[in-house]
């Protein structure tokens, strides 16, 4: 594992304490929760047409699959495999199931 350098930064008091009761919850240092947030966040930009308002969708579990774009799905398809260590169009098999079943969700 690489060595990380380091560097102290201000952050408000209500982000510290919220940080401090996820990372409780994930099982991490108040420092890799902070850590993880800002990968989540930088990911978010960088991922385009990506609204915060699907973002919230999803995080209530109210976003719909079939909304992904076919880059989305791409996107989801490979991201899906590296995590999960799978064959790459193991993302897009699962959708197109998922699309066919009966969802009771909807």
């Amino acid at each position: 594992m690489a060595a990380h350098a380091t560097t102290t930064i201000k952050l408000p008091a209500p982000l510290l304490a919220d940080a401090r009761a996820e990372a409780s919850l994930m099982n991490r240092s108040m420092g890799s929760q902070v850590e993880h947030w800002a990968l989540l966040g930088r990911a978010v930009e960088r991922a385009q047409g990506f609204t915060f308002a699907r973002i919230q969708a999803a995080l209530a579990g109210e976003f719909d699959g079939a909304m992904l774009s076919d880059s989305e799905r791409d996107y989801f398809d490979d991201m899906i495999g590296d995590v999960l260590d799978t064959p790459k169009g193991a993302g897009r098999v699962f959708w197109e199931r998922f699309d066919r079943s009966r969802n009771t969700d909807r």
